[in-house]
């Protein structure tokens, strides 16, 4: 009987550390203002907003058409991306990359659709 209730506790044990990991919470990105001082490279991008906290919150989906390219914003302004993501429309975004980042996966954004964005908020990470 013992073995039989130490098989279930290890059984259980294995199942919950992994979704306790699963289920931290998501903290702003502490480093965030190093990657907008990196950020010195001027870009003009299309593409839409995208919502996912995997993806450091809001993002931008450089290429909707082949699901690649995609840039987690570095200055987020919770608000106003939030409408662009539910328009689902396809915005001219103007800001800086990293020019030292292969993929240049992270941006700053300085205007959308020709006009001034000042967006505060850093994107999400995992601790």
């Amino acid at each position: 009987m013992n073995r039989r209730k130490l098989g279930w506790a290890l059984l259980l044990a294995l199942i919950a550390f992994p979704a306790l990991s699963w289920a931290q919470p998501y903290i702003p990105d502490p480093d965030v203002y190093g990657k907008i001082a990196s950020a010195t490279q001027p870009v003009t991008l299309m593409g839409k907003i995208g919502y996912d906290k995997n993806h450091g919150g809001y993002y931008l989906k450089n290429n909707p058409q082949y699901n690649f390219g995609n840039k987690v914003i570095l200055n987020q302004d919770h608000g106003k991306l939030e409408k662009l993501h539910k328009r689902g429309k396809i915005a001219s975004i103007q800001g800086k990359v990293d020019p030292r980042e292969i993929f240049a996966h992270h941006l700053f954004i300085e205007r959308i659709n020709g006009k001034k964005y000042t967006g505060k908020q850093a994107p999400l990470i995992r601790p």
